[in-house]
């Protein structure tokens, strides 16, 4: 293929990138990993229908997870794969009232991991991450494939949210869609085994008489009808699932709220607005990182949330929580820009953390501390 100057140049700054922030340090070139890179990239750049004659993104160069931290201080997005009036429609969904992300041309790829550094002896948070050469990023996803952890890909369609809080504070990524493997993922499940496992309805009768089998563990199987948040507890993680029999008699039919945050009325304690109606209250979830994407725009799911009515506290709406035993499920990502809280709330995270776990407030009277929290801190 003849390649114009401009697509030469652009080759040989891709293959500079790969090589540095990609390969291990003092290796030759990879030019395998090169190739498949950039043949990735033309593809998901095609695939968009109208790239002006062009097989490569020229307008797009690659960004490592360090210049992310180091050079990027505003939020942003980047979508290969959109067009302008793709993106143009995208960006009109926040509404007169809002600011959308800004688009950027980058192009972001690294390993999808579980482990914030490379020892595989580190304990996992739940907590999922971008690395490359230069560092790891924290990422959210909307759905994982396990199967994906520890191989590489290309992101083409993500946000960028920088630190709210300087210099402690890390931003994140927001992954938007199914990232491309550069590598086909191979999964080579060893021999099945059969093993012996106890269903519910014998289970629960075992537990019955559990002072009589200490020592039995038997291995359980089921259906999943419940799944909790993670729970960390004196430095132990932990989660909570109920598992339902074949029977009709057994099954469970959950409690189930989609919805569009509206509004963030106190970030700190977990307070939301809910499709412009309700009241959201994440403070009993212990979720960093579905706590970092919450802003205006992003839709969730609720699963097993209590609905509570007439609670005071200066709030007359009504308001869903969702305890340990539920679950909140990042259905879409928010378009908008993160608004700029006032300075007294954005502060004070950990104050609220130790009302509701070590002081073990009940959510009425949690309202009522927030509230008077504020209250004094506007004085």
């Amino acid at each position: 293929l003849h390649f114009s100057q401009e697509e030469q140049a652009w080759l040989e700054s891709a293959r500079a990138f790969i090589q540095e922030t990609l390969c291990p340090p003092g290796k030759e070139p990879n030019i395998q990993l090169t190739q498949l890179v950039i043949d990735h990239v033309k593809t998901i750049w095609s695939s968009q229908g109208r790239n002006q004659g062009f097989t490569l993104p020229l307008s797009y160069s690659f960004v490592s997870v360090k210049d992310l931290r180091t050079h990027q201080h505003l939020p942003c997005c980047s979508h290969l794969s959109w067009s302008s009036t793709e993106y143009q429609t995208w960006a009109e969904e926040a509404g007169p009232r809002g600011v959308p992300l800004p688009r950027e041309r980058l192009l972001l790829l690294g390993t999808l991991t579980d482990l914030s550094g490379d020892l595989e002896q580190e304990a996992r948070s739940g907590s999922l991450y971008i690395r490359d050469n230069t560092g790891t990023l924290g990422c959210e996803l909307i759905d994982l494939d396990l199967s994906w952890l520890g191989h590489l890909f290309i992101f083409p369609s993500w946000s960028y949210l920088p630190a709210t809080v300087k210099p402690s504070g890390e931003g994140h990524l927001e992954l938007w869609g199914v990232p491309v493997p550069v590598f086909p993922l191979t999964i080579s499940p060893g021999p099945l085994t059969p093993i012996p496992v106890l269903y519910p309805e014998t289970a629960s009768r075992l537990l019955r008489h559990r002072s009589k089998l200490r020592s039995v563990q038997p291995n359980l199987a089921g259906k999943l009808v419940r799944l909790s948040a993670l729970v960390k507890s004196r430095k132990q993680a932990y989660f909570v699932l109920s598992l339902g029999g074949s029977s009709p008699g057994d099954s469970c039919v959950p409690v189930i709220v989609q919805g569009k945050v509206t509004g963030v009325l106190n970030q700190p304690a977990g307070f939301y607005e809910l499709d412009g109606q309700l009241g959201l209250c994440l403070a009993y979830q212990q979720s960093h990182g579905l706590r970092r994407v919450m802003r205006r725009g992003v839709c969730l799911e609720l699963q097993d949330v209590h609905l509570l009515q007439s609670l005071g506290g200066g709030l007359r709406r009504p308001v869903l929580a969702s305890c340990l035993r539920g679950a909140v499920l990042l259905r879409r990502f928010s378009c908008l820009m993160p608004e700029t809280q006032s300075s007294h709330r954005a502060q004070g995270a950990s104050l609220y953390e130790q009302l509701v776990w070590e002081h073990q407030l009940g959510l009425p009277l949690y309202l009522w501390a927030t509230t008077a929290l504020t209250d004094l801190a506007c004085k």
